[in-house]
């Protein structure tokens, strides 16, 4: 195990009770049905983190019926506090999908006879979050995360046809989720009440107690 897996940080309180509004998206040329994804990726992260009790949008819009107020459609900031405040939450998370791209690049050397097809794509996603406080109705946290994701394609070019490898689907995903990992972090460092220490230093490395089970990557 790595020292990340053995120093795991747990919660310093009890679950903090949240409620996520669907996330919208206003990434061009990107149907609403990614956002619904991401939506549903970001509430699988929050709960796996152990640190959320999690409240969806169709458990809200149950209480704002019974309270005779409409979720549908964009809601004031002001109209989800009362209804998340209503449903017992602490919390109402809401989000929107800014980016969700992917870009090719590449080209062929020519060799003798044939050629080489060097190809390379990144994939990025952008994501705003906003923490709004049920008791006040106030925005207490905005923030932005971003994640890139990339591959390479190597292959050889024989009458015009590219004969080799590499996979360019699915990139602004694995992006998305990098992204969403660490606005989840952030949520567990600013209102989960969940710490995070330096453990141990060295010339070219920093050592934390958060470990791939919170949802650390090399190089974050």
């Amino acid at each position: 195990r790595g020292l990340g897996d053995v120093y795991k940080r747990q919660p310093v309180c009890a679950a903090v009770r949240v409620g996520v509004d669907t996330f919208r998206c206003t990434a061009p040329d990107v149907s609403a049905s990614v956002a619904d994804g991401l939506t549903e990726l970001f509430i699988n992260r929050l709960v796996n983190s152990g640190t959320f009790q999690v409240f969806e949008r169709t458990q809200l819009e149950k209480v704002a019926k019974e309270q005779r107020l409409s979720l549908s459609g964009l809601v004031s900031e002001a109209t989800l506090a009362k209804v998340g405040r209503l449903s017992g939450v602490e919390w109402i998370i809401t989000g929107t999908l800014t980016q969700y791209s992917q870009q090719n690049t590449g080209g062929v050397v020519p060799l003798s006879g044939f050629g080489i097809a060097l190809g390379n794509s990144v994939g990025t996603a952008a994501l705003d979050v906003r923490a709004i406080d049920t008791t006040t109705g106030a925005v207490k946290y905005a923030i932005r995360e971003s994640g890139k994701a990339a591959n390479n394609m190597v292959g050889a070019v024989i009458d015009d046809s590219i004969i080799g490898t590499g996979d360019f689907s699915g990139l602004p995903a694995q992006a998305a989720l990098k992204a969403v990992t660490r606005v989840v972090r952030e949520l567990e460092r600013r209102i989960g009440g969940v710490e995070y220490h330096v453990i141990k230093v060295e010339p070219k490395q920093v050592y934390i107690d958060i470990g791939t089970a919170q949802g650390a990557a090399k190089a974050d």
